[in-house]
């Protein structure tokens, strides 16, 4: 009668890491593609709150009055842009520029606002 050995032979362990090590490169590559798209939209995040800050700055000051301007605010560069429209409107825009893996990104937010008129003398 032949006895059957319980323990693992060398080759079925070979074969149980690798498939382990399989899985683990695969949930390697999962953990770092989701590191890299929260630091994506985190800069996303920042870009947005900086254009509505600015753009924010810009629809304060007086409706026409208000000047063209940049500048940079950590690793983002920004650029208002004010212009008068018909009947009394004047279009606020900024853009906001960053770098990302080597490309620039961009975000442009625009607000459309009455301007404010002079009181009557």
């Amino acid at each position: 009668m032949k006895c059957r050995s319980t323990a693992m032979t060398l080759m079925e362990a070979v074969v149980a890491m690798s498939i382990f090590a399989v899985g683990v490169v695969g949930l390697l590559g999962v953990f770092t593609s989701s590191v890299r798209a929260y630091r994506d939209n985190e800069r996303r995040e920042q870009a947005v709150e900086i254009a509505q800050r600015k753009l924010t700055a810009v629809v304060a000051c007086v409706a026409g009055a208000a000047e063209d301007g940049e500048g940079r605010e950590g690793a983002f560069s920004w650029k208002c842009n004010v212009q008068p429209r018909a009947e009394g409107l004047t279009l606020g825009t900024v853009e906001v520029r960053w770098q990302e893996r080597g490309r620039t990104e961009r975000f442009e937010l625009s607000e459309l606002h009455f301007a404010r008129r002079e009181a009557a003398q």
